[in-house]
């Protein structure tokens, strides 16, 4: 039950700061292609990217929390 608490605190924590997130995220990107942006395929897949890396950041905060309940 912890670790549901921590990964849903986390990801909503990581939603607020999204923006500071995915450049963190997207930095080496930038560097390898210049001034070229991101291309979505879908309607749906700026927010699916959004919610994909605040997810992976949640559970990179989680990992811990999940290692201490065992």
């Amino acid at each position: 039950m912890l670790v549901v608490v921590v990964l849903l605190l986390a990801s909503s924590i990581a939603y607020v700061f999204r923006e500071q997130v995915i450049m963190v995220v997207l930095e080496p990107y930038a560097a390898a292609s210049g001034d070229q942006r991101l291309m979505y395929l879908n309607p749906a897949g700026g927010f699916s990217f959004i919610f994909l890396v605040t997810l992976y950041a949640a559970i990179a905060v989680t990992i811990p929390a999940l290692r201490g309940s065992w």
